[in-house]
């Protein structure tokens, strides 16, 4: 019960903060305000916490190669964040989005946990897509601040995946009533990010 608790609350907690950017809104001026926003965003947005947090977890329970699909799918945000500010009108990126929610999510819930082309396939493209997303909140800002904000969210996301990693493997190799818990978290989570979509 527990373990419910605490995923749940985990994954409910950007809910109370969406829509409210680390900066108010506002393209960041200087370094510090870009690394402050790009810290801030990919906790604050629902929609890129539940892919990293639902992503994170598909990586725990199959993948070997953790550092090097963690690894593509951050340098690709990266590149799709500098995509945006070259290409800022790009249609149905929030559909993108969207979709990478729904195949981890249904990924997670059919436990198809062994499908390792997935990782090969997904990781590039959510981060082009994700990194797209992200590249809103600094079109108009000077480079400085773009950095700092790259710099930011790469850290952040990077630190979150590779501790849940750590964390779901531990908790499913002691408790295995835990790894079930999670599932049903997860998922229910998902179910939360189809509704933000609709």
């Amino acid at each position: 019960m527990k373990y419910q608790f605490l995923s749940l609350l985990v994954l409910f907690f950007p809910m109370a903060s969406h829509g409210h950017h680390p900066m108010g809104g506002e393209v960041p001026e200087t370094a510090i305000q870009g690394l402050l926003s790009g810290l801030g965003h990919p906790i604050i947005e629902l929609d890129h916490f539940l892919f990293v947090v639902g992503f994170a977890c598909l990586l725990a329970f199959c993948s070997r190669q953790i550092i090097t699909h963690t690894g593509l799918f951050l340098a690709l945000t990266i590149v799709g964040t500098l995509g945006h500010l070259a290409l800022p009108d790009l249609p149905f990126i929030e559909t993108g989005i969207f979709l990478t929610i729904v195949i981890v999510g249904g990924f997670l819930l059919a436990q198809r946990l062994d499908s390792a082309r997935l990782y090969w396939f997904l990781a590039p493209v959510a981060g082009l897509l994700h990194g797209y997303g992200y590249g809103g909140a600094v079109v108009g800002a000077e480079n400085t601040a773009v950095f700092a904000y790259l710099i930011g969210f790469t850290m952040i996301q990077a630190v979150l995946m590779l501790s849940l990693v750590y964390l779901v493997r531990r908790l499913a190799r002691n408790c295995p009533e835990g790894k079930f818990a999670l599932y049903r978290s997860i998922n229910g989570a998902m179910l939360i990010g189809f509704a933000f979509f609709v």
